[in-house]
């Protein structure tokens, strides 16, 4: 990842932080999808408390099972 990289140059192992902030906003996300502010249409923003980067997401309609 691109950032990551960004961030280890920056300081040595902030890279690394940066990964685990986005792995566990996605793990929220996924659990919680309806937590997050709809931007446009279906179209949600998950802001990262210590970075300022935005994950933008749609949420995937489950499949019915019948």
């Amino acid at each position: 990842m691109e950032a990551a990289q960004f961030y280890n140059r920056k300081r040595p192992g902030l890279g690394d932080e940066f990964a685990s902030a986005v792995d566990a906003a996605v793990a929220v996300m996924a659990e919680r999808p309806g937590r997050f502010r709809v931007l446009e249409n279906d179209v949600r923003r998950c802001l990262l408390k210590r970075f300022p980067y935005p994950i933008l997401f749609r949420e995937k309609a489950t499949p019915s099972k019948f």
